[in-house]
């Protein structure tokens, strides 16, 4: 598959997505639709997980298993609010913690770039003041 079709794939997918949770929350996805709608999430969640090969698609599949049961059960609006809280916390906790001190070795690897840049145009000094020279 070319990354256009993937790309293309997935696309379509959060639009559906996006159309059954707007159609949710309007009122209309109720009764066997909803549940069929789910149903198919749900399964081809299942069947990523079961054919995945790399772990990456198994979490994929394990999301949209996950988003298909709160799809059927009706609590979409959890995974919304706890993936937004998480955010919140996360960047709280960032702007509280602040920018870590540079270590050791990230110093001692500037200080190292640093020597490396000078001591270049050092060299490139003493070559243009050799050739200098060497001119009648």
């Amino acid at each position: 598959m070319s990354e256009r079709s993937g790309k293309l794939l997935l696309g379509t997918a959060l639009l559906f997505l996006g159309v059954v949770i707007l159609l949710g929350h309007l009122g209309f996805v109720k009764g066997v639709l909803g549940f069929l709608i789910s149903g198919a999430i749900i399964f081809w969640g299942g069947s990523k997980v079961l054919a995945a090969k790399s772990s990456g698609a198994r979490i994929w599949g394990a999301f949209l298993v996950f988003f298909g049961i709160l799809m059927l059960t009706g609590k979409v609006h959890l995974l919304f609010s706890t993936l937004i809280a998480v955010g919140i916390l996360y960047l709280g906790y960032r702007l509280i913690r602040g920018n870590p001190e540079p270590s050791a070795e990230e110093v001692s690897y500037y200080e190292r770039k640093w020597a490396r840049s000078v001591l270049k145009e050092d060299i490139l000094d003493r070559w243009e003041d050799d050739l200098q020279s060497r001119r009648p």
